[in-house]
């Protein structure tokens, strides 16, 4: 009777909840869909079209799309696991590495923004930034090379007075 029962019991168990032994089969199987915005990072926050977006697994394989006129991209079909984000466009910086963790079945939205390079403003960059790397190490440099010269002086100085000190009061 106690045999009867349990087997009964897991009769109703697995009829009433047939998706984790299905789960394997066709229907899980289908994959998700990641889908999103990519606009710019002005205030108005428009939208980029013809940003190729990537979709990479760890073993180098992914998927690519570009992004419409509104900015938005759609990728469906992506099998279950985790991935990585990337997005390239002529004009603006390349975009990496955004962790993605893609479910059977899941819709996704991933929002994104990039920005703009200016010609202008990567030369006087490139250049401002040189500079303040040489002033910031010579600075550090000098400020290093005077205060050691001044810890001798005073180094010496003490010394000499403190000898001089000890002779008066012999």
């Amino acid at each position: 009777m106690t045999r009867l029962i349990l087997v009964l019991a897991f009769v109703v168990h697995a009829s009433l909840s047939p998706d984790p032994i299905f789960a394997q089969g066709k229907l899980g199987n289908r994959g998700g869909t990641v889908r999103g915005k990519i606009t710019d990072t002005t205030d108005t926050h428009n939208p980029i079209e013809g940003v190729r977006v990537m979709i990479l697994a760890k073993n180098k394989t992914g998927f690519t799309t570009t992004t419409d006129a509104n900015g938005d991209y759609k990728l469906t079909g992506i099998p279950a696991g985790r991935y990585l984000i990337s997005l390239q466009k002529e004009g603006y910086n390349d975009w990496r590495g955004r962790s993605l963790t893609v479910l059977n079945d899941g819709d996704h939205f991933i929002p994104l923004k990039m920005f703009k390079k200016s010609d202008v403003a990567t030369l006087a960059d490139t250049f401002f930034f040189k500079k303040i790397r040489f002033y910031y190490f010579y600075s550090k440099f000098w400020f290093l090379f005077f205060g050691g010269i001044i810890a001798l002086f005073i180094f010496l100085f003490t010394k000499r007075w403190i000898a001089k000190k000890c002779k008066t009061h012999q």
